[in-house]
């Protein structure tokens, strides 16, 4: 009976690693079958769903941007607007007994020219006449330029009429006549949440497409976004280098611990064999490899960190001093034009030619582009002056496509509260300025307005309207717009509450903010509630795993955000670990 006793104890104790082994392993995998894939498929939802909700956003914004570019128009018409280059007129162009046209919300129409792509129309009514003027543009403009800059998760972008159940737009060339049923999507299986998700097969691949409403004008429409099955299945489901390297070190750990807690239970009577010895000389050898992957994983790591950090940084001085070196040099032109203003205030046909907003004579033009030739900054597209009501009192522009902008209202423009109200900024030469991204009053289109005091002289009398108080220019400028830079590096400049001023993807400036693209952004928020610089090593922006530095800039109330994406590091961390 003792014999059989001591026989159980010894199977009992040879079974005690085994099971110890399998638990923590069963334990391993429950976790990352039943905890982590799950989260992080719905954090992949969640993504895919902000990603449409930006494009929404974007396409809303910039369809309000063409509307107050088209009142603006109708208030102050003219035969050289942009607007004229970038829509179709129907039946044809008004003319001035058409006036005055009452613009009405835009809506989507189809296109009787071909067959197939949609228009977006902007109807302009002629209440004494009954006439009915409509303004078109593709709705690709519309859509088009935000797809192209918001393309993370989704390969391909629909937008189906919930009407019609018609596709109105395609970002590629899918064949969607091969199996694809709108009606089947604008069923939903919820009617109380907005958001689903579908699966259908195009041409015998299998999509995942995610719905997201929204309306576009007067006009109401789905906004689809599909993936492939197979990128959405390893979108959740790949072991990232930051959980595989550190189960792969547990398991080696507990290989290694194997044979050390065999030894340390034996019991009486039990000897230690040949194959003991071997498994204890097998690990410590294995013991070395794993100390050896540990310390090459932690040493990579540490090494990858501190180069991001230190090309972040650089990255973001030479932004930031670009940057605002091209505020200084507008401010510095501005004031040789205000003086170039000031000198010809007692030639009246000039001054008129710049308080009109009708077309110059080609000889007026050819002297005042001769005047106003840009010493300093050749990149604005105009300038402007603004008397103490808010109101352009004057305007000019050596562009010949749009000759003179018109005489505009900027009572609602930040640049022109800000400084009414003192909240004006000063660089490195004291020259007081205000500063505004915004969308174009004469296209619709993404410009920087950048405004400093007039000195010129009131014209007659010391309290006439036209006494410019500011003067300003707009501008694309080219050290925050269409910048190149190296391959996985993008910057954002943003305010206090994250939404995107200047970014290096076009398409994004104004109409997304980042911190609704972050995963985590109550840490971004302190650094930008209390303008701290902050690098971190890994940051979950727009589910891209990157390194992100957050600069404040120097007497401006914004702050820059450098990035760059770390999956080209991963890859070669695995290579040279492997």
């Amino acid at each position: 009976m003792v014999m059989g006793s001591g026989g159980g104890n010894t199977v009992t104790r040879t079974l005690i690693p085994v099971l110890l082994t399998l638990l923590v392993l069963s334990i391993l995998f429950l976790l990352y079958f039943l905890k982590y894939i799950p989260g992080r498929q719905d954090a992949l939802n969640d993504r895919a769903f902000i990603e449409l909700q930006q494009i929404a956003k974007a396409a809303r914004e910039r369809d309000n941007g063409y509307t107050d570019a088209i009142n603006t128009f109708l208030k102050t018409p003219q035969s050289s607007n942009p607007l004229f280059l970038a829509f179709k007129w129907s039946p044809r162009i008004p003319n001035k007994k058409d006036t005055p046209l009452e613009p009405r919300p835009s809506k989507l129409i189809s296109d009787s020219l071909n067959t197939g792509n949609w228009l977006l129309a902007y109807p302009l009514i002629q209440h004494a006449r009954r006439d009915t003027f409509t303004m078109t543009i593709r709705l690709d403009s519309l859509l088009a330029p935000n797809i192209l800059t918001y393309r993370d998760v989704f390969e391909t972008y629909l937008l189906i009429s919930p009407g019609h159940s018609e596709v109105l737009f395609s970002s590629d060339d899918l064949p969607l006549s091969n199996g694809f049923n709108p009606d089947s999507l604008v069923k939903k299986n919820d009617a109380t949440d907005p958001l689903y998700i579908h699966q259908v097969n195009l041409a015998g691949t299998p999509y995942k497409i995610f719905i997201y409403p929204l309306r576009i004008g007067s006009t109401p429409v789905l906004l689809a976004g599909l993936v492939s099955v197979s990128h959405y299945n390893s979108g959740y489901k790949d072991i990232p280098l930051d959980f595989f390297v550190p189960a792969g070190i547990i398991i080696l750990l507990l290989v290694i611990c194997l044979p050390i807690l065999k030894i340390f239970i034996l019991g009486d009577g039990e000897t230690i064999i040949d194959w003991n010895i071997r498994q204890l000389i097998g690990s410590y050898f294995l013991a070395a490899f794993t100390c050896f992957l540990l310390f090459s994983w932690l040493f990579l790591t540490w090494y990858q960190s501190t180069d991001n950090k230190s090309a972040l940084g650089q990255l973001s001085r030479q932004i930031d001093r670009r940057f605002t070196g091209e505020i200084d040099t507008i401010c510095l032109q501005l004031k040789i034009w205000d003086a170039v203003y000031q000198s010809i205030r007692d030639s009246t046909h000039l001054m008129a030619s710049l308080d009109s907003s009708d077309i110059l004579r080609s000889t007026d033009s050819t002297t005042l582009d001769r005047l106003f030739h840009p010493d300093l900054y050749p990149y604005s597209d105009y300038v402007f002056w603004v008397d103490s009501s808010g109101k352009w009192t004057a305007t000019w522009s050596e562009k010949k496509k749009s000759n003179k902008p018109p005489l505009l209202d900027a009572r609602n423009r930040d640049y022109f509260k800000d400084f009414i109200n003192g909240r004006y900024l000063a660089l490195h030469d004291s020259i007081p300025f205000t500063i505004q991204p915004l969308l174009s009053r004469q296209d619709g289109e993404y410009r920087i307005n950048v405004v400093t005091k007039s000195a010129a002289p009131p014209r007659g009398s010391p309290h006439s309207s036209h006494h410019p108080l500011l003067i300003g220019l707009s501008a694309k400028m080219h050290s925050v717009m269409n910048t190149v830079l190296p391959a996985g590096y993008n910057f954002s400049i943003i305010d206090d509450n994250g939404n995107i001023l200047c970014d290096s993807r076009p398409g994004r400036a104004l109409l997304s903010n980042i911190l609704k693209e972050s995963e985590d952004p109550s840490t971004l928020l302190g650094s930008l509630r209390h303008r701290t610089r902050r690098y971190f090593s890994h940051y979950q922006l727009k589910g891209r795993d990157v390194a992100l530095e957050a600069a404040p800039i120097a007497r401006l109330p914004y702050t820059l955000l450098t990035y760059a994406d770390l999956s080209d590091a991963d890859h070669f961390q695995i290579h040279v670990a492997g």
